[in-house]
């Protein structure tokens, strides 16, 4: 895909191209906007919605990867990230205004109970 496609994946082999049409059909309404990115690897996806001024939560089941999201960008106001299965999660219902999660349902058993889970923390209306 570098070579193919070189503007549409970062620096950390991720493709950033889903996050770009999601920030783009779901734009920012303020910096109130929540997204929930579920399975955040590396996290360049997450940092790239919250650059274009999404509240954003990166979650991945990875300890690894979640410590070098924190360390890569902790001090971000938009950007925060737990370390979590998404079946442990406890958010509000209808508490995010989007929720993402891209390259994952190929990884999950119980399909039905991750798409649930999604539409459960998803607003009325969201996206």
């Amino acid at each position: 895909m570098n070579e193919v496609w070189p503007e549409r994946w970062d620096a950390l082999d991720t493709p950033v191209q889903p996050y770009v049409m999601a920030a783009k059909v779901f734009r920012v309404k303020d910096h109130s906007s929540k997204v929930l990115d579920l399975a955040c690897g590396y996290e360049a996806g997450t940092n790239y919605l919250a650059s274009v001024g999404f509240q954003v939560i990166g979650v991945d089941k990875d300890p690894d990867a979640i410590a070098i999201c924190k360390n890569r960008w902790g001090s971000q106001r938009l950007l925060s990230f737990i370390a979590s299965d998404y079946k442990d999660l406890n958010f509000d219902p209808s508490y995010f205004d989007l929720v993402v999660s891209f390259h994952t349902m190929e990884h999950i058993a119980d399909d039905y109970h991750f798409l649930k889970s999604c539409h459960r923390w998803l607003k009325t209306g969201g996206g």
